[in-house]
């Protein structure tokens, strides 16, 4: 279930990016929002009932075929099978009938039994070697030696060379896309600052938030949303030179601002800054932990300006 923690740091994520991604860490999915514990307490319930009708359709004999509906959070294109024979299993399916599900059912529903769905000769060398025994126990279909596929041998050299090539790929895909959510984020908590929009502040910033400034004020996360909820002036930022720097789940992301005091509807002060802001990801989400502003032009009207500071 989703509000599991250990659940959500399923390792296999890494092997994924872009959009996939998304589906799979549930990223901004609607059918999530504002889902409570209570829901996912109702939940459980019908997954262990689910569980129980699987063994009744088994022990009745309805022949049955492995089929996992990915795109689902954390249901994994090609390990899902295993996570599925595996609760097939312990929802009181035997080992054989749970591989059968996967094998033989298959190619028999297909009408394809001449091509599929044994080890014998003249049919398709689909085939999985196993370090172990899956009718002793289920969980070692995972434990993969060798797969034949399309006439080609594929070692556990091999295989885990395609798993880190992946993993690789993905990592990669992924931190441009990281790079270029958080360079839109900074830009974002910006032009909230500049709107007094503390509901967007408040999605953005994390419950530990600290903001400084050169004279060494400090405000907490709750102080900082409360001075720009009560900021009286009128801001314009403009956002440039954004630069983030990445280390391993956290980010550093740097940039400048272009600040406009506007009262009565004129612009009374601008001021350049640079800015330094400390972000880091969590259940899909980036936020932001801390923030520093410093002025580059120090001939700027810094008394009008000092509310920027904070």
């Amino acid at each position: 279930m989703l509000n599991d923690p250990q659940f959500r740091n399923d390792d296999r994520v890494r092997y994924f990016s872009g959009e996939a991604r998304g589906w799979l860490v549930a990223e901004d999915d609607f059918r999530l929002k504002g889902k409570t514990d209570d829901y996912f307490g109702v939940q459980r319930e019908f997954f262990a009932l689910g569980k129980k009708l699987v063994g009744a359709l088994f022990h009745a004999g309805v022949p049955m075929l492995a089929g996992t509906d990915v795109g689902n959070p954390y249901c994994f294109p090609g390990f899902s099978l295993h996570d599925e024979l595996a609760l097939r299993v312990e929802s009181g399916v035997s080992p054989l009938a749970a591989l059968q599900s996967a094998t033989r059912n298959p190619a028999q529903f297909m009408n394809a039994t001449d091509k599929y769905g044994a080890v014998s000769p003249g049919k398709i060398a689909d085939l999985v070697l196993l370090d172990a025994d899956p009718l002793m126990d289920i969980h070692n279909t995972t434990r993969i030696a060798e797969v034949f596929l399309g006439g080609k041998e594929f070692d556990r050299a091999a295989l885990n060379r395609m798993l880190e090539t992946a993993a690789s790929s993905a990592a990669a895909t992924q931190r441009s896309a990281d790079m270029g959510a958080l360079k839109d984020l900074a830009c974002e908590a910006g032009h909230a600052y500049a709107k007094r929009d503390v509901a967007t502040l408040d999605r953005l910033t994390a419950e530990d938030y600290v903001q400084t400034d050169v004279r060494g004020g400090v405000l907490n996360r709750a102080q900082w949303l409360n001075f720009v909820r009560n900021r009286k002036s009128e801001l314009m930022v403009d956002c440039d030179s954004v630069d983030v720097r990445f280390y391993g789940d956290a980010a550093v992301v740097t940039g400048g601002w272009t600040y406009t005091k506007i009262e009565e509807g004129k612009q009374t002060a601008t001021s350049r800054s640079r800015w330094t802001s400390v972000w880091s990801k969590s259940g899909g989400s980036w936020k932001r932990h801390a923030f520093q502003n410093t002025y580059v032009n120090p001939n700027a009207d810094q008394s009008a300006m000092t509310p920027i500071l904070h």
